[in-house]
């Protein structure tokens, strides 16, 4: 499976502190992590859980009919990897700007051995450290 993207806009944009932040790799590692998105905080915050957030997300989906799936923003495969847990006959792609992200994801992909969850991988560099260069983007499985 092979999709090239032009990254060169994206490289020529300004990055929030929330965009700068999600390249720290102790930020990646909070995330997904009790103190963040799975916090008895978020959930008071939000109203919502994480496994009733999934619940809600899936329903509106129409996972269970599903044989591919793309989660743009995909950060550290939250929900991408239980998506490809849950379609193992099927394709889901994760993608997301941050490169420690994806490799985070890659790693917990891998220690999950979901085979059928795919990541980005930059070919020449990662677009937030891109000058002029356009690399190609290919569409691999989960490898680190």
């Amino acid at each position: 499976m092979r999709l090239t993207v032009d990254t060169h806009k994206a490289a020529a944009r300004r990055w929030t502190i929330a965009q700068a932040l999600m390249e720290w790799d102790v930020m990646v590692h909070l995330y997904e992590s009790r103190l963040w998105r799975r916090s008895l905080f978020w959930q008071a915050l939000f109203r919502l859980s994480f496994d009733d957030e999934y619940l809600l997300i899936t329903s509106a989906l129409g996972l269970g009919s599903a044989n591919r799936v793309l989660d743009l923003a995909c950060g550290p495969g939250i929900y991408a990897r239980r998506f490809a847990a849950e379609l193992p006959a099927g394709i889901v792609i994760g993608m997301d700007l941050s490169w420690p992200m994806l490799r985070y994801a890659a790693r917990q992909s891998c220690k999950a051995g979901l085979d059928n969850l795919y990541q980005p991988v930059m070919t020449q560099a990662s677009p937030r450290r891109m000058k002029s260069r356009q690399p190609r983007v290919t569409l691999t499985p989960v490898l680190v």
